[in-house]
């Protein structure tokens, strides 16, 4: 709690006799006082009254998330259809992992096997 002293006599002579004074509950427990200085020695001033307080209600953002949690929850899908549809967008994801490059890559590997083909052939015929 805060005292307010009227001398600086007064509030030292106080801080003096019950700084470490024990005091013992009604069940016999002690507790011992701390007497400090307060690091602001003005009084709180009367909190400011907020304009915006009482007004979300009328706020459009909140009457949306209210409608969103009155709109019934849609069903989980079963195990198996989530395991379908994984199983869907893994074989989308493999079948659209080409690009130009790629593309360009397999080209060049395909010419390179058939000219070693074509070379393969012509030393068999030579022999």
């Amino acid at each position: 709690c805060y005292l307010n002293f009227k001398t600086r006599e007064a509030m030292i002579k106080f801080s003096h006799e019950f700084d470490g004074h024990r005091f013992r509950n009604a069940q016999g427990v002690e507790h011992r006082a701390l007497v400090e200085m307060a690091p602001h020695q003005r009084y709180p001033r009367k909190p400011r009254v907020d304009k915006l307080s009482g007004t979300y209600e009328e706020d459009s953002a909140y009457q949306s998330f209210l409608e969103e949690l009155r709109k019934p929850a849609d069903p989980l899908p079963s195990p198996e259809e989530w395991l379908e549809k994984i199983e869907a967008e893994k074989a989308a994801l493999k079948s659209s992992l080409t690009t130009p490059l790629l593309e360009f890559l397999v080209k060049r590997r395909e010419a390179r096997q058939q000219e070693k083909a074509k070379k393969l052939a012509r030393l068999k015929e030579k022999n």
